[in-house]
């Protein structure tokens, strides 16, 4: 009958005849010297026995033998005429792999990046975000891609059809940015693919559309009510509807990115989620504000063909990147009042 046993040096399992037993000799394995156990021992032996073979195996594991050495590194013993250690890779020369696997072995732990407790500590990360180079690459890509889609705007019915595109492309992205920062994102998201028309830009065209229509809706009405019967369209009224629709519209933009539903746009919703985040909600409107007048005060300085293309680039720049700025704002709003705006 074989007996099976356990190399003492590498724990691999052996098997040999059983005539070999009491024996010593080489693990294949490692070529440490081995004693090979009997198959059962006498009972008045087995203790004797046990003594000597822990002592055999103290010998071979404290002595080096002639034709042998232990490796610096893992300390097995290994053959002598052997440059590195199979089991650790040490140099048994230099010792140098021993010295940069100890190194290796203890890596300093990377420090788990901790996102800001609370929305005015992330409102300074947030004017960083378009600067992300994933998102430096969507202000660049952006910038070209709305100068020649306004370019082809002026051309009669074509333009229209742009301006369509462009609204319902830029509504998805806006939409992503506000939906990714609310589930905790904190890089751009890609420009979105296109391969529907009806899911990819018209629906989404119609839920800004309808967020535009529910904040300057009432204004609207008004300019179109008053202007027949002569009445001044510059009033107070008129003034009080332009700011309602200011201060709406962003909620309205934010409701309908968390919910991908024109349900979002509802006015009572609207006005009720301002009053519940009143300060943080403040900065919302006056990044929309810019985002509307920055490009009215660039539009002005446009004297030839060479300003022309670079204040064309340039306010289309700075209007993406405060887009971004703004949508970023109303999904930080989401993420850290998410619980007291109880919209789910």
């Amino acid at each position: 009958m074989p007996i099976k046993f356990t190399c003492p040096s590498c724990g691999k399992a052996l098997r040999v005849p059983e005539e070999a037993a009491g024996k010593r000799g080489r693990c294949p394995y490692c070529q440490n010297s081995v004693t090979v156990p009997f198959l059962s021992q006498p009972p008045e032996t087995e203790e004797k026995i046990e003594v000597e073979e822990q002592e055999g195996l103290r010998l071979v594991k404290e002595e080096i033998l002639d034709d042998v050495r232990r490796c610096p590194g893992c300390g097995i013993i290994v053959d002598k005429s052997a440059r590195t250690c199979t089991r650790c890779g040490t140099d048994l020369l230099t010792g140098q792999k021993f010295i940069k696997a100890a190194t290796l072995a203890r890596p300093t732990p990377e420090k788990a990046k901790v996102p800001p407790a609370t929305f005015w500590a992330a409102l300074p990360y947030a004017l960083a975000y378009p600067f992300n180079p994933k998102g430096l690459v969507i202000l660049i890509t952006g910038t070209i891609f709305l100068f020649i889609l306004d370019i082809l705007s002026v051309v009669p019915l074509i333009g229209l059809l742009v301006s369509i595109f462009a609204a319902g492309y830029l509504a998805t992205y806006m939409f992503s940015i506000i939906g990714e920062t609310g589930r905790g994102e904190d890089e751009p998201p890609s420009w979105p693919s296109f391969t529907n028309l009806w899911d990819d830009i018209l629906r989404p065209f119609g839920r800004l559309f309808a967020a535009i229509l529910v904040s300057f809706g009432p204004l609207f009405i008004y300019m179109a009510f008053s202007a027949p019967q002569g009445i001044a369209t510059q009033n107070t009224i008129h003034w009080l509807l332009l700011t309602y629709g200011i201060v709406c519209l962003p909620m309205a933009l934010l409701s309908v990115g968390i919910f991908q539903s024109v349900a979002g746009v509802n006015p009572v919703l609207i006005i009720s989620s301002i009053l519940k985040v009143p300060l943080q909600y403040l900065g919302a409107v006056i990044f929309l504000g810019l985002i509307y007048y920055l490009p009215q005060f660039w539009g002005g300085r446009i004297v030839d063909l060479k300003t022309f293309v670079l204040i064309g680039l340039l306010s289309r720049f700075v209007f993406l990147y405060f887009l971004m700025l703004e949508m970023r704002i109303l999904g930080l709003i989401y993420r850290y009042n998410e619980e007291k705006l109880n919209w789910f």
